[in-house]
């Protein structure tokens, strides 16, 4: 997750520059919303697609990422509030799956 989109090029262009380059997803507020359905479900369910890019405020909340296996925050938005709504998911789904 990050906030501004220049820090998300630059994770999008570092992440492409590999060799081989890492398969990723992005999804920020100028991804159309018709299209965000299918960006979620390319990384859910494509063993090749590696990454999600995502922006804390376009991406934060409403999206199924139950294949993450990491969340990495870039950069942290101002707002405590929004780092807490986006965070709180992974959160819970790690006590979750550790406490089995």
């Amino acid at each position: 997750f990050a906030h501004h989109k220049d820090v998300l090029t630059g994770i999008c262009n570092s992440l492409s520059s590999q060799k081989p380059p890492v398969q990723h997803i992005r999804i920020d507020g100028g991804t159309a919303m018709a299209d965000r359905p299918k960006l979620v479900d390319s990384f859910q369910n494509d063993a090749r697609m590696q990454v999600a890019v995502l922006s804390i405020t376009a991406a934060g909340v409403g999206l199924t990422l139950t294949a993450a296996n990491a969340v990495v925050f870039a950069e942290l938005s101002w707002v405590p509030g929004l780092i807490m709504q986006v965070s709180l998911p992974y959160m819970q789904c790690v006590a979750v799956c550790c406490s089995a």
